[in-house]
């Protein structure tokens, strides 16, 4: 018998909130996303309120994996600080094992200030800290029983990812969040790593990045080519899609009023893997749980708050179309 059902694997961070009517988002040119996020300078600036949180992606897909009932473990690496005090904690009264989880001395945990406005987009500030290296996890990895690995970003380390991916040889389930550093490795290096994997989850950023393009019609025939195992694209409000081999599935959501996107995509990944787990190869549910999952979480402050447990899904299904 596994000792987990789900073991995440990526950063630890604390993460501060912070939130200001002075903060503006405007046009810019010379910013890569199109929009600057301005305040003004050489004043002091008054909050409205401040939050702190444990954020990661390991941390918030353990999160979900716990409010389903999953035993959950976290394989990361945080610092001897305060904040990674705080880290630890914080899992810990989540009942989430935190047993592999590095602690390395005299270094600092990954950490974030967060800036949101009243729209729920935000700009993160990150001091990456002891995230700088993943080497270390796959040795961990190959020592923990469980059932599935949900692998967050690696910062583009192939060493651990490879690591990681080699578990599926002791019949270990692979579920990848890859982050923008992954998707950057080489090409022929991504695809002989993520073919060891069983699910892949993307944003349709990132699915820019991998395919070349952000139409669907195209990534749909990328995806074919590539001989990917099943690829679940998010958009944001405008839904998802799920390719596998020929067949594809697209959800569409209810709009909510966003109050922080932040662990949006964590929760989606997290609660899609949460509903395989719970129904093996039924895909439409496992889309349902994802998208009630990332939709309640975008109405909270915070990456956990918002996590569903399954006895809240029943609520949310008329808010939430597969075809």
């Amino acid at each position: 018998m596994s000792k987990y059902d789900v073991v995440t694997i990526g950063s630890v961070t604390q993460d501060t909130y912070i939130a200001s009517p002075t903060f503006r988002v405007t046009a810019s040119a010379v910013s890569l996303t199109g929009k600057s996020q301005c305040f003004p300078f050489g004043t002091k600036i008054i909050l409205d309120d401040f939050h702190l949180e444990v954020g990661g992606g390991a941390t918030n897909a353990a999160a979900t994996f716990r409010r389903f009932g999953f035993r959950t473990a976290v394989i990361s690496r945080c610092g001897d600080d305060p904040s990674g005090k705080f880290v630890l904690d914080a899992l810990q009264q989540e009942k989430i094992d935190t047993s592999h989880i590095q602690v390395v001395s005299n270094q600092k945990t990954e950490y974030s200030v967060i800036f949101l406005n009243k729209n729920g987009e935000r700009s993160i500030f990150v001091y990456l800290g002891v995230s700088k290296d993943f080497g270390p996890l796959h040795i961990a990895a190959k020592e923990v029983n469980t059932k599935w690995f949900y692998v967050t970003s690696l910062g583009g380390n192939a060493s651990a990812i490879s690591g990681v991916v080699k578990n599926k040889k002791r019949g270990v389930n692979i579920a990848w969040n890859p982050g923008k550093g992954d998707l950057q490795l080489p090409r022929n290096t991504f695809n002989r790593l993520v073919r060891s994997v069983d699910i892949l989850l993307v944003n349709r950023e990132e699915a820019g990045l991998l395919f070349g393009t952000k139409n669907w019609t195209a990534i749909r025939r990328a995806y074919q080519k590539r001989q990917y195992p099943v690829c679940i694209v998010t958009d944001g409000e405008n839904g998802s899609w799920l390719f596998n081999g020929s067949a594809a599935m697209r959800t569409t959501i209810r709009k909510v009023r966003a109050k922080d996107t932040t662990g949006a995509g964590d929760a989606f990944g997290s609660g899609f893997v949460s509903g395989l787990i719970r129904k093996p190869g039924d895909f439409a549910h496992a889309l349902f749980v994802g998208s009630a999952n990332a939709m309640s979480v975008v109405q909270k402050v915070g990456a956990k708050h918002g996590l569903v447990t399954p006895s809240q899904l029943g609520k949310l299904k008329t808010r939430i179309h597969i075809t």
